[in-house]
């Protein structure tokens, strides 16, 4: 168990940082690279029209794309916080 829970941790930090690097425009890359590209490009294709089919998601999947939902999220709001002390 405890081995699971440091790869889950491990993970998740790894998945944070990348979505900080992509939303400062930085080209640096981790493990979670992959996942984060993959949620992205499942993003532009939707604006674009393409439809998905949430049946095929996996259950890592949504969890990997709802910690990515917050992440950007919360960064946004930081920056905008930022902005507006300025």
């Amino acid at each position: 168990m405890h081995f699971w829970y440091q790869v889950g941790k491990r993970l998740t930090a790894a998945i944070k940082t990348q979505c900080r690097w992509w939303f400062r425009g930085e080209k640096f890359t981790n493990e979670s690279a992959l996942l984060v590209h993959e949620y992205f490009l499942k993003k532009r294709m939707a604006k674009l029209g393409y439809q998905f089919n949430s049946s095929e998601l996996t259950q890592f999947d949504a969890n990997v794309y709802s910690l990515i939902d917050s992440t950007i999220a919360d960064l946004k709001e930081k920056d905008l916080k930022r902005k507006r002390k300025k």
